[in-house]
């Protein structure tokens, strides 16, 4: 047969591109204190992505990191038996006082969720627990269709993004809500989307959806032990993109649509609504 197994890839190595330098992360130091907007001493946090993608391992950082800092933790992940792919979602407990009676989120509330795909965060089951007044949502915008659609093309297309906003809005708080692309960024800055997740963990961290000090959450990346550099320097670009997300952006090569001021839009209008006169 025609297998692909058995094909033979030659690289002309007067081809090969040269490597791009690895973008310089913000020094912490740099960067204003997050400032809390859920409780600091006692919250919930629900992971919600995709099979593959690291959801697991973002959520025992996280964990790692609170009880550097201090929490009882207790974290609870549905993988199922077969998830590469699928949605998984994983819930962190963090409380200073006393352990938490469960380690499930369920009907005691969601204070973050860390939603690294829209489409599952915004499935019934992964917003039970979120509420609207209570929940803060730090979202990647990153396109992923399912396995369904790529191999069946009668399947519904993927919802437009706008539509799972709105979903994540009702039960939370749309005011605190963050939502970026991870994934290009990620992209852009290093080449793969493989650190798209710890991004938007640096994200959330610095709006204060996750109240755990950054340099626990650092030394937690570091006892890992796996990218170590890497991980740490997306978990900075997160932070930096919290407060200045231009920055970030350009740093990674993402075009920036130019903020329109106040004068030009009032000048833009004039001018319509003159050629709209003379054009009666």
């Amino acid at each position: 047969g025609d297998c692909p197994a058995f094909a033979t890839v030659s690289v002309d190595p007067d081809q090969t591109p040269a490597k791009r330098a690895a973008p310089v992360a913000p020094d912490p130091d740099s960067l204003p204190d997050p400032v809390a907007v859920v409780d600091p001493d006692r919250f919930t946090v629900r992971l919600s992505g995709i099979g593959g993608t690291g959801v697991v391992t973002v959520s025992q950082v996280l964990g790692t990191a609170g009880m550097l800092d201090g929490f009882h933790v207790r974290g609870l992940d549905q993988t199922g038996l077969s998830q590469k792919a699928g949605p998984v979602t994983s819930d962190v407990r963090l409380s200073r006082d006393e352990p938490t009676a469960s380690n499930h989120a369920n009907a005691a509330g969601i204070d973050c969720m860390l939603a690294f795909d829209l489409l599952a965060a915004a499935s019934d089951s992964h917003r039970e627990g979120a509420a609207p007044g209570r929940t803060v949502v730090v979202g990647s915008v990153e396109i992923v269709p399912t396995g369904e659609m790529v191999t069946d093309p009668n399947t519904k297309q993927y919802p437009g993004i706008d539509r799972l906003r709105r979903r994540l809005d009702d039960v939370s708080r749309p005011e605190a809500n963050r939502y970026l692309d991870s994934a290009a960024i990620a992209r852009g800055l290093f080449g793969s989307t493989t650190t798209a997740n710890v991004l938007t963990l640096g994200a959330a961290v610095q709006a204060g959806a996750v109240p755990i000090r950054p340099a626990s959450v650092e030394r937690a990346i570091e006892l890992n032990g796996v990218a170590v550099d890497k991980n740490i320097a997306a978990f900075r670009f997160g932070r930096q993109w919290a407060v200045d997300p231009e920055r970030v952006q350009r740093a990674a090569r993402i075009d920036v649509p130019r903020t329109e001021t106040l004068d030009e839009l009032i000048d833009r209008l004039a001018a319509d609504l003159s050629d709209y006169q003379n054009a009666r």
